[in-house]
């Protein structure tokens, strides 16, 4: 292969190189500019003096060779600096294209979705060091992601089984002739049991989306999904919902996908707002908004998407219904915010 150099050995050759050709090609005007400018008195004077003619006495040699000096002195500036300015902007361009192209590469790598991007051979010194530290750092990152994701997948799998098992326990003991102390013991294992299905369908689902297991895309209407799903929140929470819309939203996506995206934005709004407030939605063309009032103040936007965390330490919920919502939202490639307003808490997404 061809011999390592570090970018500013290459960079100075180049430099050198550009520069040399550049006062070669620029010798022809130097020379004209000595024998026709400012030294042509002065070989005017050696010729008189060779052939004994008279010198004439007004000629002012100083002021010529000082004069014809600056100039030379603004040719080599010139010369110089158009030598740095080409050797920067196109001369090393092509020494610096590896570096684009890895950065181009590192920039369009979405962990979990690409395989390891790889970089161009290079013989710089530097570029290559950082390719290699890329790829080692790329697969070690990609090796801890799968390990992480099949252990996930691998225990809510394993869990479904004794959690059934466990139901169906709960069940017969139900049956059982137990006195009030057995049957509120009881009940609170029954909200322990139901709240750790729901936590394991949700990594289930957290699983199944990071492995691209809904691509089938259909044209889904929203506005009509929302009002197919309103009735079913109202024999469940006390809050009013009301619904406005500002033209049709028409979705290419999952229509399961959206459902979920949906409900647990709107259930997290009717599970977090005071009692008996309302809780708004909103569809305009490109867009879906939630908003609920609470008291409670703004929630922490750094961790707000974060897995297992709960906000408001509800004990209905498990902490994975927004990291569910943006999950979604990044296998779209849709934006969501979420906006705090005078005690009001909004959650938008919008639709590329």
């Amino acid at each position: 292969g061809s011999v390592m150099k570090t970018l500013l050995d290459k960079t100075m050759v180049r430099l050198t190189v550009c520069l040399v050709s550049i006062f070669l090609l620029c010798m022809p005007l130097f020379y004209y500019l000595t024998t026709r400018y400012y030294a042509e008195d002065l070989i005017d004077v050696v010729d008189d003096y060779k052939s004994g003619k008279q010198i004439d006495e007004n000629i002012d040699l100083e002021e010529d060779v000082v004069i014809g000096m600056m100039i030379q002195y603004a040719m080599i500036a010139v010369v110089v600096g158009t030598s740095v300015l080409i050797t920067m902007r196109f001369v090393t361009k092509k020494l610096w294209a590896p570096f684009d192209d890895t950065l181009r590469k590192i920039e369009g790598f979405h962990l979990g979705k690409d395989e390891a991007p790889t970089f161009k051979k290079t013989n710089v010194k530097e570029f290559s060091r950082l390719n290699h530290s890329l790829e080692n750092l790329i697969a070690r990152d990609i090796s801890s992601y799968r390990v992480q994701k099949e252990f996930t997948e691998n225990a809510s799998h394993e869990l479904q089984t004794p959690l059934a098992i466990l139901r169906t326990d709960l069940d017969m003991l139900i049956q059982e002739d137990l006195n009030q102390r057995e049957s509120e013991l009881v009940d609170d294992m029954y909200d322990v049991l139901t709240r750790m299905e729901r936590l394991n369908k949700s990594l289930l689902l957290l699983a199944k989306i990071e492995n691209n297991q809904y691509e089938e895309l259909e044209d889904v209407s929203v506005p009509d999904m929302i009002q197919d799903m309103i009735p079913s929140y109202g024999k469940l929470y006390d809050n009013n919902i009301l619904y406005t819309q500002n033209g049709k939203l028409v979705v290419k996506t999952s229509r399961q996908l959206m459902e979920i995206l949906l409900n647990n934005l709107i259930i997290n709004a009717l599970r977090n707002s005071d009692s008996y407030s309302s809780v708004m939605i909103h569809t305009d063309g490109h867009s879906f908004e939630v908003s609920n009032q609470s008291i409670r103040g703004p929630l922490n936007e750094e961790k707000l998407f974060s897995r297992f965390n709960n906000p408001t330490q509800s004990k209905t919920g498990h902490g994975l219904g927004l990291a569910i919502v943006k999950q979604v939202c990044d296998h779209y490639h849709w934006n969501i915010h979420y906006i705090y307003k005078e005690d009001s808490h909004t959650f938008r997404v919008t639709f590329a």
